[in-house]
């Protein structure tokens, strides 16, 4: 998880926070007219829509992890599906 437990992220490697992300210069190094891939759970969405904003990438859709297999973590719905958002930049024209 990512919050305060010691079961955490944090408790088992290095993390970032999310201004620390948010600052990560990626805006500077990405082209132009340029695709996002970001990686994110669904309790972090709000964060990751933030670190995309902040990037000067505009959200278009995600695709869907389902860990079918998994006992997922979480209190609510245990976390069994994870989301990679797209976002662009600039001009790009949508996959065939």
């Amino acid at each position: 998880t990512g919050g305060s437990m010691k079961s955490g992220s944090a408790a088992k490697y290095p993390t970032m926070s999310l201004e620390e992300l948010k600052q990560l210069p990626v805006q500077k190094i990405a082209a132009k007219d340029s695709i996002l891939f970001l990686w994110t759970t669904t309790p972090l969405l709000d964060e990751t829509f933030e670190i995309m904003k902040a990037w000067q990438f505009a959200y278009k859709t995600a695709i869907y992890w389902y860990k079918i297999k998994s006992w997922g973590l979480g209190f609510w719905f245990r976390g069994e599906v994870e989301l990679c958002l797209l976002g662009i930049r600039g001009k790009v024209k949508a996959f065939p």
